[in-house]
């Protein structure tokens, strides 16, 4: 407790835990040679509340399919995801977004 001016004591207001964000996406490659896929993660900036967080995955490029969402796990910072590439005719390129909370990171493939 800390004491007041008038030398009460004041109970201390709880700090509510910080709100997690997109801090970062990656993958395992830069590049695929032909159809496969890519192990990927999703890097938050504190950890996930109590019942996980959801973070919201797009791709740019419709060989490169990603899951709609991965869920990060309660008290932890990290979340895994597995980006899929399809057959191809032509070097493609794609970009892979992470959303929550308005922040977005993204990663790009070759």
């Amino acid at each position: 407790m800390n004491m007041n001016a008038v030398g009460v004591a004041a109970p201390i207001a709880p700090v509510a835990p910080a709100t997690p964000a997109v801090s970062q996406v990656s993958c395992s490659n830069a590049s695929i040679t032909g159809a496969g896929s890519d192990a990927c993660t999703v890097s938050l900036t504190a950890d996930a509340p109590a019942g996980g967080f959801a973070v919201s995955l797009a791709s740019s490029n419709a060989a490169v399919t990603v899951p709609e969402s991965v869920m990060v796990q309660a008290n932890a910072t990290n979340g895994s995801f597995t980006a899929s590439v399809a057959p191809v005719t032509s070097p493609q390129t794609a970009t892979l977004t992470a959303s929550a909370n308005s922040i977005a990171a993204t990663v790009g493939f070759n």
